[in-house]
């Protein structure tokens, strides 16, 4: 997982051809919630103890962006590795993702499908739980959410669209502010 910043700088002084032309691919885009999401329950155990559950997610206020492709050395050509392990071709570093959560894979004719591989962590696909072990077809625009981390599964075009309009929003906040003493 890399930060955005060397695509919005791309996105600034590229067309969209010439953008899909040099990052060509598909890719797990993450963007920020508005507010950090944090749950807390807690359990009596006795006396003053308190257990605290914890359940949220690190990176809530970044964009962060993830080539869907193999690490170098990484075996099993036909998939790419999801988890918190970093041997894992695409690590997201939490406590609630599992060491390999799921696969996506590429079929012969060029189609993505996710596999998940653990039901200790919820794994959904446009907000439905995914069976492990059972591949589900990936198109561009899918919203893919391990744990608390959710991810939009883009391709180059839908990548250069988003980021675009991130570009725009960002240029429109800075005129707006007042000017500085």
């Amino acid at each position: 997982m890399q930060p955005i910043d060397n695509y919005l700088s791309l996105v600034m002084r590229m067309t969209s051809v010439s953008f899909r032309k040099e990052v060509d691919g598909f890719f797990l885009l993450k963007r920020p919630k508005s507010t950090p999401s944090q749950t807390s329950i807690p359990v009596q155990i006795s006396f003053d103890t308190v257990l605290d559950t914890l359940n949220f997610e690190p990176f809530a206020t970044e964009w962060l962006i993830a080539a869907v492709k193999k690490r170098q050395g990484n075996p099993y050509a036909d998939r790419v590795s999801i988890g918190r392990a970093t041997n894992c071709d695409i690590v997201l570093r939490a406590h609630f993702i599992s060491k390999v959560q799921a696969h996506i894979l590429c079929g012969p004719n060029g189609e993505y499908s996710l596999r998940v591989l653990s039901s200790a962590s919820a794994t959904l696909l446009n907000g439905r739980r995914i069976d492990p072990n059972l591949p589900c077809r990936l198109a561009v625009g899918d919203l893919i959410a391990f744990g608390s981390m959710t991810f939009e599964f883009v391709d180059a075009g839908r990548l250069h669209e988003v980021l675009t309009t991130e570009v725009l929003r960002r240029n429109s906040e800075k005129s707006q502010r007042p000017p500085s003493a």
